[in-house]
């Protein structure tokens, strides 16, 4: 069944809408008339059919497999029913919540691996979420996410928000991640410059931040484009020339 949710998935996003009719518009009276939904061909109406049901009997599947049918039926769903589409990406995020979570956990590897379904899951729906602007119910469900998934997700929030200029949101998200094992440097960064002059303690919250973080998880870390040299480079001209030696040291 699950394989032909991913075909009918395949198929609903190749197929669209369907055409418009062609001619010059009607504007007469156009602002008191109401578009009628474009009818479906038989085709799409078959494939309709086949999705609803293919959903429907996800409810007897073992939990890895109902949220991943779910989560595949979403997308079938897109352009046909986007409220659709969007209530059903949410049942899967919930139905993965039911995925046991492996003896060890770290021998489950990172996200979008195979040995990480739920969280694979999760994320996508997640960040499909932030993609279309659906904020609310991203930061509704990140709670129930697994750790990796809400540290990543978080680090999207972070971003979103500074981009946004919600800088009270940000810091909020970003004061959630302060012993994360990957923590968003890049994201603190960006907040700590799009604070004024008159917010040099909030600066300065947000820089100790990052360098307590990296102090308890220096063993772990590596050199990238997204680490606390990274950061210092960016931000040593906006705090005190102590806490920056500090972080130097």
């Amino acid at each position: 069944m699950w394989a032909a949710v991913v075909l009918i998935a395949s198929w609903g996003a190749a197929q669209g809408a369907p055409p418009a009719k062609s001619g010059a518009p009607d504007t007469a009276g156009q602002a008191k008339r109401t578009v009628a939904p474009a009818k479906l061909t038989a085709q799409q109406e078959q494939g309709l059919r086949l999705l609803k049901a293919a959903a429907a009997e996800a409810a007897g599947l073992e939990a890895d497999m109902r949220a991943f049918v779910l989560w595949r039926a979403s997308y079938a769903y897109v352009t046909l029913d986007s409220k659709k589409a969007e209530s059903v990406a949410k049942d899967s995020f919930v139905a993965s919540e039911a995925i046991e979570d492996p003896p060890d956990r770290d021998q489950c590897g990172p996200i979008g691996s195979a040995g990480d379904i739920k969280s694979w899951i999760q994320e996508r729906v997640l960040s499909d979420m932030i993609r279309k602007e659906k904020i609310a119910e991203a930061e509704e469900l990140l709670p129930q996410a697994t750790e990796p998934v809400r540290t990543r997700i978080a680090t999207e929030l972070v971003k979103h928000y500074v981009e946004k200029k919600n800088v009270p949101r940000a810091e909020a998200l970003l004061s959630q991640l302060t012993d994360a094992g990957q923590y968003p440097f890049a994201a603190a960064a960006d907040l700590l410059l799009n604070l004024g002059p008159e917010q040099s303690a909030e600066r300065m919250t947000i820089f100790n931040q990052a360098l307590s973080n990296f102090q308890q998880h220096a063993n772990r870390a590596s050199f990238s484009t997204d680490d606390v040299g990274s950061f210092i480079e960016r931000t040593w001209l906006h705090v005190p020339p102590a806490l920056v030696l500090e972080a130097i040291d």
